[in-house]
């Protein structure tokens, strides 16, 4: 939740194809929208790689600029900031702001005018840079990495299954931490202290998302796949997501076991139907 102006909000994640499904069909869906946002309390919280992809359709980029110069929005941090803001609250998570920037039309300052802070964001070079980089082949490169390490895990029985993924998070998890930050791992273990999974929900849900998509389920990895992880591991920090049905069923397994997810509501575009 976010207090605003004295008055609680519920933080609503949305993802590309729901962002793009909205600015579509803002006759219906997005009306549909404007009053469940409403109804709900909710600010949509949207990740820059969603709109990186939107800039890549000109006309839907408009609409996306339209649409939202009057819908207030938040934009979310990137996994890495969230990441490096999980390791500077360790261990408690909760002080974590998973919001880089409030776009209002009732804003005083020119830069939360959305099409002035696009603006001079893209007219950054490393952003430019970025956005080239974002249409090249990392992510083939990003899932060819990930399909990897599947032979090195295999499951307990026959078949993956929750405890599989419990088991994948407590190998996984500190694995990762420890790559990206040694020197940070190496204090914590100068204070003989062990690493606290739970104190990296945006990772868990990152290596949840990995886990359903990529072992669980006997289905083919698309390119797609990488990009939906990069966007839902904001995720534990949300009160609401609005996604695609099969990352919305991943949300509703993880719900059951883990208490990173138990105040998340889950929904897909069906509800706006």
């Amino acid at each position: 939740m976010r207090t605003m102006n004295g008055r609680e909000y519920s933080l609503c994640l949305l993802d590309t194809n729901i962002v793009s499904e909205i600015l579509k069909s803002q006759t219906t869906l997005g009306k549909k929208f404007v009053v469940y946002s409403l109804a709900q309390k909710a600010i949509p919280c949207i990740s820059i790689w969603t709109i990186l992809e939107l800039r890549k359709a000109s006309e839907l980029y408009k609409k996306f600029l339209e649409f939202f110069s009057v819908m207030p929005f938040f934009l979310i941090k990137d996994p890495t900031q969230i990441f490096n803001n999980e390791i500077d609250c360790y261990p408690d998570s909760s002080k974590v702001d998973p919001l880089q920037w409030a776009f209002t039309y009732i804003n005083d300052d020119p830069r939360g005018k959305l099409n002035n802070f696009m603006d001079e964001l893209f007219n950054f070079p490393a952003v430019r840079e970025a956005e080239n980089l974002w249409g090249g082949k990392w992510r083939e490169d990003a899932l060819k990495s990930i399909l990897s390490l599947k032979p090195n895990f295999k499951p307990k029985g026959n078949y993956y299954t929750a405890r599989d993924a419990i088991r994948f998070l407590q190998e996984g998890v500190p694995q990762y931490v420890i790559t990206q930050r040694p020197e940070w791992f190496k204090m914590l273990l100068e204070n003989d202290k062990a690493i606290d999974i739970n104190a990296f929900p945006s990772v868990k849900s990152s290596f949840y998302s990995v886990f359903y998509r990529f072992y669980a389920e006997n289905r083919t990895p698309e390119l797609q796949d990488v990009f939906d992880i990069l966007i839902t591991n904001v995720t534990p920090y949300m009160d609401i997501v609005i996604t695609e049905k099969f990352q919305a069923e991943i949300f509703k397994k993880v719900k059951r076991r883990d208490k990173s997810f138990f105040h998340l509501d889950i929904e897909t575009v069906k509800m706006l139907r």
